[in-house]
């Protein structure tokens, strides 16, 4: 895994049985992640957590999260236009972000 420098609208908060808590600028986000099989703080207030269903795919729980933001990083700028379909990753060196498909690079 690569670590990125200097993006300031991105952070992982915590990880934690199964789930990685992150922030995407002003937004807090919980989805799951297989790999983490750890115990870790859960004590995070988030504003959107994704529940995967048994049946494959899932479903986003959202409480206070606007249908859009801008997240930037470097001389990029990405903007969620459903939350129900994020999907989140940064490529830097692609020199690209996309928090869900299609997504609006200005």
């Amino acid at each position: 895994m690569k670590i990125i420098e200097n993006f300031n609208d991105y952070e992982v908060l915590s990880t934690s049985n199964g789930y990685k808590y992150e922030r995407w600028g002003k937004y807090y986000l919980k989805r799951p992640d297989p790999e983490i099989i750890w115990p870790g703080n859960e004590n995070i207030k988030v504003n959107a957590v994704y529940e995967r269903s048994s049946t494959g795919g899932g479903n986003w729980t959202l409480n206070n999260v606007p249908s859009s933001w801008t997240v930037n990083y470097k001389d990029l700028k990405s903007f969620t236009n459903d939350l129900k379909k994020i999907y989140t990753s940064v490529d830097e060196e692609k020199g690209n972000m996309k928090l869900n498909y299609p997504v609006g690079l200005i």
